[in-house]
């Protein structure tokens, strides 16, 4: 090859070298910008929130266990540990809200209602509008026969607002359109208020509840609107003390009042007669069982009508000692003490 060609060849190559590097210059401030540019934003996913299980609310009371609570409303601890999400039960606090699953259509806190003489189930859960069935399972009642008086009662806080109801009575072969007639209302409305299948469902005295505007108490529920307030002095009677049975009649009804008590009539005598305030005063044997024992209420009305009415109440322990004796045949012979037996009736039958 000629020296001048193969020279021409390797400045052609230092040519192509150098406007490669050239263009290569060129390049990086652009690579360089690209390295440092701020990558675009992407987006936060949003935090995955636990949904709160619906449900009535229970605020724990001081003394309150997880265990407790839950056999109180019928729940697995377990289930009320997870719905709560409580890892360690021995961290309880009074004050503490805690969701109850299991309860469809009941939410809110709850609160605690005393039961009356005059109620039962039935009316309760017409006064409050809550579900018979609910009542029974928030409470852990098996059936909803007999309620005792003084008894606490759980019920979500906002049925305790519910507006007050007014009750009438079916009057013996009155059909439900005759009871609603005499009190102007349709009779459709005391069967949505007491949650009947038909008109033709009422039975004959049975007491019903219908909404009213008037400003006054509900009065007990299962009783007829001629009783106003029934009280007992104290709510649980005691072994070998006395009680009182307080009965406050509707101004100018025209009502007798009688009853049974351990075997015994009860007597009442008006101890107020502006306000129609009957009292009965009745004592509990001192070796009466305990636990709750039948009390009776009679009422004959002006009208022919009748009802009875029995309620649980509580026998608690008076708190007397005892002991055994034997006692010889002939001091238990009926004559020795037949005189002082009917000088103490006596003085005591008035009452």
């Amino acid at each position: 090859m000629l020296p001048w060609v193969q020279h021409n060849r390797s400045r052609a190559c230092l040519t192509l070298l150098l406007t490669l590097a050239g263009l290569a210059f060129l390049m990086l401030p652009h690579a360089a910008q690209a390295a440092t540019a701020t990558p675009p934003p992407t987006a936060t996913p949003a935090p995955t929130l636990t949904p709160t299980p619906a449900g009535p609310v229970y605020i724990v009371q001081p003394g309150d266990t997880l265990a407790a609570i839950a056999y109180r409303f019928g729940i697995a601890t377990d289930a009320l540990a997870q719905a709560n999400g409580i890892t360690n039960p021995n961290l309880l606090q009074p004050g503490q809200k805690l969701v109850l699953p299991g309860f469809p259509g009941v939410s809110g806190e709850l609160t605690t209602v005393t039961v009356g003489y005059g109620e039962t189930l039935e009316s309760l859960s017409r006064r409050y509008g809550v579900p018979l069935a609910t009542l029974q399972r928030l409470n852990r009642l098996t059936t909803a026969d007999q309620i005792v008086v003084g008894q606490p009662l759980a019920i979500p806080a906002s049925a305790a607002d519910n507006p007050p109801l007014a009750r009438l009575q079916v009057r013996p072969n009155e059909p439900l359109q005759g009871a609603a007639a005499r009190q102007g209302l349709n009779p459709w409305v005391l069967v949505l208020a007491n949650d009947l299948p038909g008109t033709w469902a009422a039975l004959p005295a049975a007491v019903l509840d219908y909404p009213t505007s008037e400003k006054q108490t509900n009065g007990p529920g299962a009783l007829p609107p001629e009783v106003l307030e029934v009280t007992l002095e104290p709510q649980a009677w005691v072994q070998g003390h006395t009680s009182v049975l307080w009965v406050r009649l509707r101004p100018g009804a025209q009502v007798t009042l009688g009853g049974e008590w351990q075997g015994r009539p009860l007597h009442f005598f008006l101890a107020d007669k502006d306000k129609n305030l009957w009292v009965a005063l009745q004592g509990t044997h001192a070796l009466a069982d305990l636990g709750p024992h039948p009390l009776t209420l009679t009422l004959s009305f002006g009208d022919g009508r009748e009802m009875r009415f029995t309620q649980p109440v509580q026998v608690e322990s008076g708190g007397y000692g005892w002991e055994k004796l034997v006692v010889p045949a002939a001091l238990l012979d009926p004559k020795l003490s037949r005189a002082e037996e009917e000088r103490l009736r006596e003085i005591t039958s008035p009452a």
